[in-house]
């Protein structure tokens, strides 16, 4: 006989490793099938030869099949976030067995039900035009209801049926009153009351940038660095070869370079950005658009009261090649 001891929970870190532990009464080859539970389909298949008990660690042939990104609507939105189901098939020559389905997300670190998931505290500050995502984990197939309501009175209501249990808020500023001075967010499921936020809006200075990011824990992030110390452009000219009929074909590559300061940081405020130091993706929602990024070097100054910290950020975009 083949027995499943144990396997891993819904949403499990896909980065933690995703294990299932089989054994079977005596020695024997083991074929692992990794099967999509929703397709069908097997995206990959495991040979374990002469034992009698093996962990399987399935992480390997899911890590990239599921993704998230931030979100760029101009209005307040609910939705699910991408996450995939896969269940394993043990086979030896005698028999075999199945295991029960189990969901992965973007996760990359351990959820609790009906809490927020983010690095960042309930209490934030935001830009008027601004806008900010928050991850909500419920138990699948949950009504969530979330609940924005201004200073000023207005009040969004959006209600989701969550089918995966991992969903994001995307919380627009523009949808309500220039004059507002807060934003309070509800988040109800299944009407109870479960998680609530407090965003103060404050004054976007011109040079004011808002940064955007995969945080550690595989989710969007964003923070507004309030001050532009520099933007250039930089041209990189490179050899490429040189013939006889053509004589030197040159390459030039022309990227687009900005310094970005922060306010005074807490403690917990620069730890908070310094996970952008880590990220695989970073974007830069400038004037002209939102841009991909890429982080070229951070320098933390201290202040003159020893606790607070600034922090500079210079990063790359829009690079552009040319063959001369």
């Amino acid at each position: 006989m083949i027995y499943i001891n144990s396997q891993p929970r819904d949403l499990t870190p896909i980065n933690e490793g995703v294990i299932f532990e089989v054994e079977s009464d005596e020695v024997a080859d083991f074929t692992i099938d990794i099967v999509d539970a929703i397709t069908e389909k097997v995206v990959g298949t495991k040979v374990i030869k002469g034992v009698q008990y093996a962990k399987v660690d399935i992480a390997p042939y899911i890590e990239n099949m599921v993704s998230v990104a931030p979100s760029w609507a101009e209005n307040c939105q609910l939705k699910d976030i991408d996450a995939a189901s896969y269940y394993i098939s043990v086979a030896t020559e005698d028999d075999s067995a199945v295991s029960e389905p189990i969901m992965v997300s973007c996760n990359r670190g351990a959820v609790v039900i009906n809490d927020i998931y983010s690095e960042q505290a309930a209490e934030r500050t935001i830009g008027y035009g601004e806008c900010d995502d928050i991850c909500f984990v419920s138990l699948p197939n949950a009504t969530i209801v979330a609940k924005v309501t201004s200073s000023t009175g207005q009040q969004r209501s959006i209600e989701l049926h969550s089918k995966t249990g991992i969903s994001q808020l995307h919380i627009s500023t523009t949808e309500f009153t220039r004059g507002a001075e807060w934003l309070n967010v509800e988040l109800f499921v299944d009407d109870n009351l479960e998680q609530s936020m407090r965003y103060t809006i404050v004054p976007r200075y011109g040079g004011a940038v808002r940064v955007v990011w995969l945080s550690e824990g595989g989710m969007p992030e964003r923070f507004t660095l309030p001050a532009t110390l520099s933007k250039s452009r930089v041209v990189e000219r490179k050899s490429l070869f040189t013939n006889k009929i053509k004589g030197e074909m040159v390459s030039c590559k022309s990227l687009n370079r900005i310094v970005l300061r922060s306010q005074l940081l807490t403690e917990s405020e620069a730890d908070f950005l310094s996970t952008i130091l880590c990220s695989p993706r970073v974007w830069l929602e400038l004037a002209d658009g939102v841009v991909e990024a890429k982080l070229l070097e951070t320098e933390m100054v201290t202040s003159s009261f020893g606790s607070l910290v600034s922090a500079e950020f210079t990063f790359e975009y829009g690079g552009k090649e040319v063959l001369l």
